[in-house]
């Protein structure tokens, strides 16, 4: 007498609509987290780049006119970000530094950062990245 051993069809083909299921209910999540951690390269990179920019006013009592002027790192150097610009405000030491984001997984390319410098020295972020990606210290950009 022999005994079978292994799965039958009917026996895969449930483990493999379980496992269909729940990957359906989870690939947005999963999504959703690869986005806010490449995000996470940005907002670093914002970081240094305002580091950078409080040092240049401190030393020169002005907001720098362009990126190279603060010795903010290419952005090439970060994939996520496209490209950076700086504005000078009306007011000596004010301005904004906008980060424009690329393309990647959960996020169309054209999204940005924008930090505003304010007389005082401090520093607001508004974005146009969807609710759900905003960083915890950015507001959303209003249209």
């Amino acid at each position: 007498m022999r005994t079978r051993s292994g799965f039958t069809l009917v026996e895969l083909m449930v483990v493999i609509a379980i496992i269909s299921v729940l990957a359906t209910f989870t690939a947005p999540k999963l999504t959703r987290y690869l986005t806010k951690a490449k995000l996470l390269d940005g907002e670093l990179y914002a970081s240094q780049a305002i580091g950078n920019i409080n040092e240049y006013v401190l030393l020169n009592n002005d907001f720098p006119s362009s990126a190279s002027d603060a010795f903010i790192a290419s952005s090439a150097t970060v994939p996520i970000v496209s490209s950076v610009a700086l504005n000078k405000g009306q007011t000596a030491g004010t301005g904004t530094l906008t980060v424009t984001l690329a393309a990647t997984t959960g996020l169309e390319a054209g999204k940005n950062l924008v930090y505003s410098r304010q007389s005082d020295g401090s520093w607001q972020c508004t974005s146009s990245l969807p609710a759900e990606l905003l960083p915890e210290n950015c507001t959303l950009a209003t249209p």
